[in-house]
């Protein structure tokens, strides 16, 4: 009976699960690849990715969000230096199997974001969450007119992987 409950209560409320200090120490993130110590096959959580450096934030639209949004997280070139990357493709996973690999020099050129908040608020599953590829659609029109990043901006992120 606890259980049902608890489960109803994550369903309708994903935000609760998402504040509580728990979720932030729980692995998020799959690390693989060619990348350094002391993340080499490590999965990270949600406060290991925050204490990264400071949070970015973008706003802008994207292709399923037509008015701008603000979106939080740690740049994606902030996050390859930290792990020690060593490769020129980021092969991201998501939770849907959903797989898409991206030139790291297309990463370093626009700075995108892996990003954990939207409008301040953390992302359940059921909203993308809880990580998502963002780039800079509004601030670069070859970015918001070329396919090719909107293919890029993956959801419910579980994995990266340096090749």
């Amino acid at each position: 009976m606890l259980k049902a409950l608890l489960l109803v209560l994550l369903l309708e409320f994903p935000v609760i699960a998402l504040a509580s200090p728990s979720f932030l120490v729980k692995p998020v993130l799959e690390l693989d690849g060619r990348v350094g110590s002391p993340y080499r096959t490590k999965s990270i959580s949600l406060a290991e990715l925050e204490r990264l450096g400071p949070p970015t934030s973008l706003k802008t639209t994207t292709q399923w969000e037509k008015t701008p949004q603000v979106w939080t997280g740690v740049e994606l070139t902030t996050l390859l230096e930290a792990i020690g990357a060593q490769g020129s493709t980021l092969q991201v996973k998501c939770l849907n199997d959903f797989v898409v690999e991206i030139p790291l020099h297309e990463i370093k050129t626009y700075h995108p974001i892996l990003a954990y908040q939207k409008n301040g608020n953390l992302m359940p599953v059921r909203d993308k969450g809880p990580l998502i590829v963002i780039w800079p659609y509004d601030q670069y029109p070859e970015v918001k007119n070329q396919q090719k990043y909107h293919n890029w901006g993956a959801w419910q992120v579980q994995g990266l992987d340096v090749k």
